[in-house]
């Protein structure tokens, strides 16, 4: 069953990549960042916000630590940053050993299921419903793909556009993505998780499912591992 803790984990490996990635344009920015005492709490920045995990820069005593906080987790994630905001290279490969300690087979199996849905996509029945009308004034046919669950359709975002001619000749058109990203990294980096594709094929000779299914695991593989 794919539920929110899975969609969490995945998330959880999307923000340690995009920090490793860019982590210099990130620095440049939290080298800037500076957090004032406030009454009793301690003062927090957000980092990243996605579902079911959130990552902030606190500051407490006078240093700044890095917080993580994952759903279905009872104990945050807690990293000395020092008297400055940035992460060093250390603390991402810290980040990476406890991800991998704690969060490898739950990240396995998420991936796992996501593939294994993809891999049923089946948009030929969309493409015969597609009547000679339709063919006759090039209009187009758009379909939001269903994976299943709430869950996977949240976390993987997807419409597909057919425009079949009168021929069997299609244009098909792919938007899949990832969102419901925020927080600051989002304004330090452009953040865009996700990928537009689109093929001609002949619906009578070309594996039309499997270049489309194709175009999907090219998302999971670039943007959520």
């Amino acid at each position: 069953m794919f539920d929110y803790k899975n969609v969490a984990v995945v998330y959880l490996r999307m923000f340690l990549s995009i920090l490793s990635a860019n982590i210099t344009a990130v620095n440049k920015r939290l080298e800037k960042l500076v957090l004032e005492p406030t009454g009793v709490s301690y003062p927090m920045k957000s980092l990243f916000s996605a579902d079911g995990v959130t990552a902030s820069i606190m500051l407490r005593e006078g240093l700044y630590y890095l917080v993580i906080c994952i759903a279905g987790v009872v104990d945050h994630k807690e990293i000395k940053l020092g008297k400055t905001p940035t992460i060093s290279k250390s603390i991402l490969n810290q980040l990476e050993v406890w991800f991998h300690k704690e969060f490898r087979p739950s990240y396995n199996d998420s991936i796992n299921i996501i593939i294994a849905s993809i891999k049923r996509v089946n948009i030929k029945p969309f493409i015969t419903d597609i009547g000679w009308l339709k063919r006759l004034t090039f209009k187009q046919n758009v379909k939001d793909i269903s994976y299943g669950t709430f869950y996977l359709d949240q976390l993987l975002q997807t419409r597909v556009t057919v425009q079949r001619g009168l021929t069997n000749r299609l244009h098909v058109f792919v938007d899949i993505h990832t969102g419901n990203i925020k927080g600051s990294l989002t304004e330090y980096i452009p953040v865009h998780a996700g990928i537009m594709r689109s093929y001609y094929a002949n619906q009578a000779t070309d594996p039309v499912n499997k270049w489309l299914r194709e175009a999907l695991l090219e998302h999971v593989d670039v943007n959520l591992k």
